[in-house]
């Protein structure tokens, strides 16, 4: 096998990832078929990352293959591989999916409604008013 080269029946990898080595023989795999255009082509590229990294390849090697760097493939394992799919077991390969919410979305301020405004003229009455007193 070359540098460079991917060997898909290798489950083990040679890097750890938060300090442990992956083993991606476990992992769960989406219907591959089931893409169409631009997200199979970037399911595919995240897999072929993920996959280089794994085996040990350089960094500039991962980049010429897939577009996609050795941090921003080492980031795909440690935040979307490896967390935990509600089945309990890890994402897997299902993480890579592009545009897969993996956390559900959750509102970080409270928006206050007054009871004859719904919240988004409540949002867009705010906004107005900031920018208005801006300029």
């Amino acid at each position: 096998m070359e540098a460079g080269d991917v060997d898909d029946n290798s489950h083990g990898s040679r890097r750890k990832v938060d300090g442990r080595y992956v083993d991606t023989s476990q992992w769960a795999s989406p219907d591959e078929g089931a893409f169409e255009g631009d997200r199979r082509a970037l399911y595919r590229a995240r897999k072929q990352a993920v996959l280089l990294y794994l085996s040990g390849a350089p960094a500039d090697t991962i980049r010429r293959q897939t577009s996609l760097g050795a941090k921003q493939a080492y980031r795909l394992i440690r935040e979307r591989c490896l967390l935990t799919h509600p089945d309990g077991r890890p994402y897997g390969w299902r993480g890579l999916v592009p545009w897969l919410r993996l956390n559900p979305y959750r509102r970080r301020r409270k928006i206050h409604v007054d009871s004859s405004v719904g919240a988004l003229r409540a949002r867009c009455a705010r906004y107005w008013t900031n920018w208005h007193l801006a300029r």
